[in-house]
């Protein structure tokens, strides 16, 4: 029998779908149509791509990243934004400058948030430095097609920003298989990808200002008074995972799982994302018999009492 095999495939099943669930609601949901936006866009997402991929080398071979690698990536995005201004009408217009600086600072953020620094730490760190540009590069294409078609950012289970994301976790916990890596675990990918993702909202609501999705989300401040609304109002609202002025009855522990007691970001009212899960067979439960063989005492066998697994 493989029973052993049967229920470490299980665990990692399980991994798996909180490794998932991460990003849920991390996407905009749709762009202007428009042409000079699409190409920005995707021309934006290769830029982090390339700037990633500079850092990916140095740290492949354990030197410094080559300045004259970030150099081409920067020139290569204020030329074509130079040429997408020159064909209107584009949402904004001479800012190839700006969105370069902002993607070089992101590369030197990915570098440091991987672990490397200025000096690389091997072939784990290189892969999950190239991984976050292609996830990026992925994300902003997904993006490019919508405003250059539709409008409406594909982001149903399977489809496109859904394929980018299972890919680019896929490609991290492959890379960790191949230690020494810097950082490791579902926290070190969950803060890589999410620092992908502001990176790619900051930037395509600079080059799409107008995006209903884009507005601001207000900081709390402190008030005697709870908000009419929204995160800090005391309740779940919808699009959120909880509410820290609500208490028990509004914390991650209720509000998403009852299992274990996630963080709610007070300025977001969204759960934090879980290193762990503890749950518990149930004895009574006619779906909790065990069938570890086909006949015998292993065959019908009720699961015991108070039996924990944490993963």
């Amino acid at each position: 029998m493989n029973v052993g095999r049967k229920a470490v495939l299980g665990i990692g099943a399980l991994v798996g779908l909180l490794t998932l669930g991460t990003t849920a609601h991390a996407y905009l949901s749709s762009l202007t149509v428009n042409k000079c936006l699409s190409g920005k866009v995707k021309t934006e997402g290769k830029g982090a791509a390339a700037y990633t991929g500079c850092y990916s080398k140095g740290a492949s071979k354990n030197v410094a990243v080559d300045p004259a690698c970030l150099s081409k990536s920067g020139g290569k995005i204020v030329s074509a934004f130079g040429k997408l201004d020159g064909k209107p009408p584009c949402e904004t217009t001479g800012d190839g400058a700006g969105r370069d600086a902002d993607t070089a600072s992101f590369g030197s953020d990915i570098n440091t948030l991987v672990g490397d620094g200025d000096a690389g730490a091997g072939k784990c760190d290189a892969a999950k430095q190239k991984l976050v540009g292609k996830y990026v590069a992925g994300i902003t294409g997904c993006y490019a097609k919508a405003a250059g078609k539709g409008g409406t950012v594909d982001n149903a289970s399977g489809g496109c920003t859904d394929k980018v994301s299972v890919k680019f976790q896929n490609g991290v916990n492959k890379a960790e298989l191949k230690p020494p890596c810097t950082t490791s675990g579902l926290a070190a990918l969950a803060s890589l990808q999410a620092a992908a993702n502001q990176y790619i909202q900051d930037q395509a609501c600079l080059l799409d200002p107008t995006n209903p999705g884009c507005a601001a989300v207000p900081t709390p401040t402190p008030t005697s008074t709870p908000p009419p609304g929204g995160c800090g109002n005391g309740a779940v609202d919808p699009g959120e995972d909880c509410d820290p002025a609500g208490g028990p009855a509004t914390s991650c522990q209720n509000a998403s799982n009852t299992s274990a007691a996630f963080t709610c970001n007070p300025v977001t009212c969204q759960c934090a994302c879980p290193t762990k899960v503890t749950f518990a067979g149930d004895p009574t439960s006619p779906f909790s018999i065990l069938d570890t063989g086909w006949t015998g005492i292993s065959h019908r066998a009720p699961i015991i009492s108070n039996g924990q697994t944490t993963v």
